[in-house]
C-alpha cells in the first residue's frame, strides 16, 4: 500500500482548510505522549509541532520493544494509540511500513475549526529483523520500498 492517496488528501484539505496553530495542539501532543509512552509495544516517545509544515504539522517519533515480533504487531499498536487520540468528528489514516520504519500519516478534526495533520514513524533496534520476518513470511506480497521513495511533500522539504 502507498501513502500517496492520503498525501493527496491531506494536500486537498489543507487549500481549503485552515490548520490549528501551536497553541491548540497542547492537547492533541499531550495525548500522543501519553498514549504511545505507556502502550508496551513502545519505547520513547518524541513529539514535535512543526507549524512550517502544514500538511505534516506533528511529527511523533517512537521506538518500539524488543518485545514486538512482526511489523504487522507495529500497525496494530498504532492504531490502538490512534483509536485513542484521533478526534471524533473526523479522522483519516494510512500506515505504510519501509525498510526503515513503519510510518503512520493521519488528519483529524473537530468540526474542521480544530484541524491537525501529522506523522509517527515509528522504528527500532529490531526493525531490521522485522522486515526480513516479513520478507520471509510475505514473499508474495509486494517489495517493501525505501523511505526515500515516499511521495510526500514535507520530507522534501
Amino acid at each position: 500500500m502507498s501513502l500517496k492517496l492520503i498525501e493527496d488528501f491531506i494536500s486537498t484539505i489543507i487549500q481549503t482548510r485552515e490548520i490549528s496553530d501551536d497553541s491548540s495542539l497542547d492537547g492533541f501532543c499531550m495525548d500522543a505522549d501519553h498514549y504511545f509512552g505507556n502502550h508496551p509495544a513502545f519505547l520513547d516517545v518524541e513529539v514535535k509541532v512543526r507549524p512550517q509544515y502544514k500538511e505534516c504539522v506533528i511529527s511523533i517519533e517512537v521506538k518500539i520493544t524488543d518485545a514486538v515480533s512482526s511489523l504487522q504487531e507495529i500497525s496494530h499498536a498504532l492504531n490502538d494509540v490512534w483509536l485513542e487520540i484521533h478526534y471524533r468528528d473526523f479522522q483519516a489514516s494510512s500506515c505504510e511500513h519501509f525498510f526503515e520504519a513503519t510510518v503512520f500519516r493521519f488528519v483529524t478534526g473537530v468540526d474542521f475549526s480544530l484541524l491537525v495533520t501529522g506523522e509517527v514513524v515509528a522504528t527500532g533496534a529490531n526493525y531490521t529483523d522485522l522486515v526480513k520476518i516479513h520478507e520471509r513470511d510475505f514473499w508474495f506480497a509486494p517489495a517493501l520500498r525505501s523511505m526515500s521513495e515516499r511521495e510526500d511533500n514535507h520530507r522534501k522539504l
